[in-house]
């Protein structure tokens, strides 16, 4: 016990206070949840029915939580809801070849996620719902360039991506059809991949090492608007 207890330690300790101190934050509060298992909901007709959800990350503040795409919200039944976000990304960016050069440089990306949720509402006080829930990951991108240093030189990078992970929030209605939230997720993610390289006719493929990663980071709190109907 003490050795998990001095992993975990060194693990927080190497991300900024600001980072550190949300995770404790994070922490204390499903703590609280699940110790008082007997929270009661003042107005659980908020917690049911069906939300059209939108990232403000994807509005200007940072990539979106939703991959450039949206989440749709269904309760299954009171306080119990199934998220389904899926997302598409398509980018690029074309660089005119100057004189005595062979090829135009071309970049572009293509990528597709999806991540299935549920979410549990702990704490439903008037316009205020506290929660928390489980969510997965699943992502496929193709990144590519055509005529690199303006050459015939040509890459293509496949990566795959799966995993899941936790997340805790609070939501605000503003009227019966609209609310505002923010919650922070913990997301542990795999990948892999490949490295496609054609030069002319010589092409050579190259699999990607498969890697594991822990998101801690305060780039993993997401704002978001929903439209309930």
């Amino acid at each position: 016990m003490n050795i998990l207890r001095k992993e975990f330690k060194i693990n927080i300790t190497s991300y900024s206070p600001l980072v550190r101190r949300g995770i404790r934050i994070l922490f204390f509060i499903l703590f609280f949840i699940f110790l008082i298992p007997d929270l009661h909901s003042t107005d659980s007709s908020k917690s049911e029915g069906t939300a059209l959800l939108f990232s403000l990350n994807s509005i200007g503040f940072q990539p979106s939580e939703f991959a450039g795409g949206l989440g749709l919200q269904i309760y299954l039944k009171k306080e119990l809801a199934l998220r389904l976000n899926f997302g598409y990304i398509n980018s690029s960016e074309t660089r005119t070849k100057p004189q005595n050069t062979e090829n135009d440089w071309v970049f572009s990306t293509n990528t597709i996620e999806f991540q299935p949720g549920i979410r549990k509402d702990f704490l439903n006080q008037k316009n205020l719902i506290v929660y928390s829930g489980l969510l997965g990951l699943m992502s496929y991108s193709i990144q590519s360039e055509t005529g690199r240093n303006y050459k015939s030189l040509n890459i293509k990078q496949k990566s795959y991506n799966y995993g899941g992970g936790l997340f805790l929030g609070a939501e605000w209605y503003a009227g019966e059809s609209f609310s505002i939230g923010a919650e922070y997720r913990l997301i542990v993610k795999n990948g892999s991949g490949s490295t496609e390289t054609s030069d002319g006719t010589n092409t050579q493929k190259d699999l990607s090492p498969s890697k594991s990663e822990i998101n801690l980071s305060a780039s993993n709190v997401v704002v978001m608007l929903a439209f309930h109907f």
